[in-house]
């Protein structure tokens, strides 16, 4: 055939690909498309469109071979670049991927395609805020585009702005009422910002057009369980398990609900019947391991307690974890996990741990760092890092997550009369400067502390300052402030309405400065305070404090479900409620009791 013929043919080819691709057609399309590639075999329109054909069928491998190909001869289309980015994408090389959007975006700024998927592999890298912004930029050259609006919500509600991912959603349904699912994720957008009611009408609107949609049915389970409708919560999940009796998160949301009611021998055989139903799952493990341990079941306990990495990252590293402590002269990272209350509750079994003949480092939250370094300056053979930084995996030979000490040091009750009344010490000289501020009242010190900012459960442990009243009107007591962050309204309000003082020490940054928060606790005569960073301190100082917990959800597993006292913190006397939501009774008993002991 001559050069004109097989122009023309090549020609008529490629047109007719495009027709096929364009028809949806995509079956012939690649047929021609490959009768091409043996024509001109670098044409990069046949190996980009061929490419991103292979990407519609599945053949993600062969896709991003055909589009990186086409991209070397011919870098600036805009759309090859894009399939190849989509496709790396689900090669999960999201790295790749956004180096692709970016070069799309030099070529286009405003290719509102690019833009949208450029923030899913923000997202996926982990870079919210940068992911957000893409999307905006989306909204600003299509404001109703309801895909972006969505997406855009969902960012917003990881990023916890609540009321801006409801709007968002709002906004997405005003334009398509009929999809379900944004009434489902605006759903979750009111539970997480506390509006339960809005939440459950959302679910509700799903459940009617969708009677077997399980998730919201779930979800809507486990808002009854909020507003303490635990009968409704239970039939609800009964419910489920008929749908899918062989659902393991069906088991373990009823063995909650169980655990709410205080039902622990019907909680514990949810557990079970979770575990036969997947004998790996780590979630069923783990939280029938916290219900072990806060019965003071400690040997099975702490093995199942293992599994606590079920929903969180665990820290990487190929260094073994060490399996005793008999070793000799090896250098052992112990790595900080969970909050800075954790933190503490488990530097209690430090002096045991230091008895052993091996060096240490000691990861924290940089906050306690000045704290433990005078507080354990007896052990030479320790080093306190900050949990911030990285330490070289040439520095040690073992390591272990310090929620992990239980299982050598707390096998039994008996274990813990090795601990120490008070492992922790404050710095003397500030505690001197600070009881000299207060050596005019001649009065008792009560430092007060009600609120958790924990995201799982911090608004179920948490207290409304007036609630206190009983306790703030006791006479001979000043009241000394130990709550972090802004509380400054309801301290304000504390004293126009009912004229009673809670003092602040505003060179003390309660949130920020624990090391200064830890002495001013020190000065105080008892502490009164929920389930927060406070209580820990209170309690490593073997500080007389009266914690105040919640009925059910809340509750940490180390506080117990019954005991009025804490084995982790002798000096702990532990107030509970005695049902859902009901704090007048026990503050109103904690109210006489402080009158009788210290007036």
């Amino acid at each position: 055939m001559s050069k004109i013929g097989s122009s023309t043919k090549i020609q008529r080819l490629l047109k007719e690909s495009s027709i096929l691709c364009h028809s949806g057609n995509l079956t012939e399309a690649k047929k021609k498309y490959q009768d091409l590639l043996k024509l001109i075999p670098n044409h990069p329109e046949v190996l980009g469109n061929l490419g991103t054909i292979e990407l519609q069928e599945g053949n993600t491998d062969i896709g991003v071979s055909y589009l990186t190909q086409a991209l070397k001869k011919n870098p600036t289309e805009i759309n090859f670049i894009i399939n190849l980015g989509n496709g790396l994408i689900e090669l999960k090389k999201f790295d790749e991927a956004l180096a692709y959007y970016d070069a799309a975006e030099k070529i286009n700024p405003n290719f509102l395609n690019n833009l949208y998927n450029k923030a899913r592999a923000l997202k996926y890298l982990g870079r919210i805020d940068e992911a957000i912004l893409s999307l905006k930029k989306c909204l600003f050259i299509d404001s109703n585009n309801y895909l972006v609006l969505c997406d855009l919500a969902f960012l917003k509600n990881i990023h916890e702005d609540y009321q801006d991912a409801i709007d968002l959603y709002t906004k997405a349904i005003n334009i398509n009422p009929k999809n379900f699912l944004a009434f489902y994720n605006r759903g979750i957008a009111f539970e997480n910002a506390r509006k339960f009611d809005e939440a459950l009408n959302d679910y509700n609107q799903v459940i009617r057009d969708n009677s077997l949609f399980e998730p919201a049915l779930f979800n809507k389970c486990g808002i009854f369980i909020k507003q303490n409708k635990i009968e409704e919560a239970l039939n609800l999940i009964n419910h489920l398990l008929k749908l899918d009796k062989e659902n393991t998160n069906y088991y373990i949301k009823k063995a909650f609900i169980y655990e709410q009611v205080k039902s622990f021998d019907l909680a514990i055989d949810c557990y079970n019947q979770a575990l036969l139903t997947n004998p790996n799952s780590e979630e069923a493990k783990a939280k029938k391991g916290y219900y072990l341990l806060k019965n003071n079941q400690f040997q099975e306990g702490w093995i199942l307690y293992e599994n606590r990495w079920w929903d969180k990252e665990k820290f990487k590293t190929d260094k073994p974890e060490v399996i005793n402590f008999d070793i000799r002269n090896k250098k052992i990272f112990i790595w900080a996990e969970q909050g800075v209350g954790d933190q503490i509750i488990f530097s209690s079994m430090f002096n045991e741990l230091f008895l052993s003949q091996n060096i240490f480092y000691i990861s924290l939250d940089p906050r306690l760092i000045n704290l433990f370094v005078r507080s354990f300056s007896w052990a030479n053979n320790v080093h306190f890092i900050s949990n911030e930084d990285i330490l070289n995996e040439d520095s040690y030979d073992y390591q272990l997550p310090v929620g992990s000490l239980g299982r050598y040091f707390r096998k039994s009750i008996q274990d813990f009369k090795s601990q120490p009344e008070a492992y922790l010490k404050s710095d003397k000289v500030q505690v001197d400067t600070l009881k000299h501020k207060f050596k005019n009242y001649r009065q008792r010190i009560c430092g007060i502390s009600w609120s958790s900012k924990n995201k799982e459960v911090g608004r179920e442990k948490s207290l409304y300052l007036n609630q206190l009243l009983p306790i703030l009107r006791l006479q001979n007591t000043i009241f000394i402030n130990l709550q972090y962050g802004d509380v400054s309204d309801e301290i304000k309000s504390i004293l126009d309405q009912h004229g009673i003082e809670i003092l602040s020490i505003s060179d003390i940054d309660n949130f920020h400065d624990l090391d200064s928060l830890t002495s001013l606790v020190d000065v105080c005569d008892y502490i009164v305070t929920t389930g927060n960073v406070t209580a820990h301190i209170a309690g490593a100082l073997n500080k007389r404090t009266y914690l105040l917990l919640p009925f059910a959800h809340g509750k940490i597993w180390y506080w117990g479900d019954s005991s009025d006292s804490s084995l982790w913190y002798p000096s702990v006397e532990i107030i509970r409620s005695p049902s859902f939501g009901v704090w007048d009774i026990p503050i109103n008993n904690l109210s006489k009791k402080l009158k009788v002991l210290y007036d």
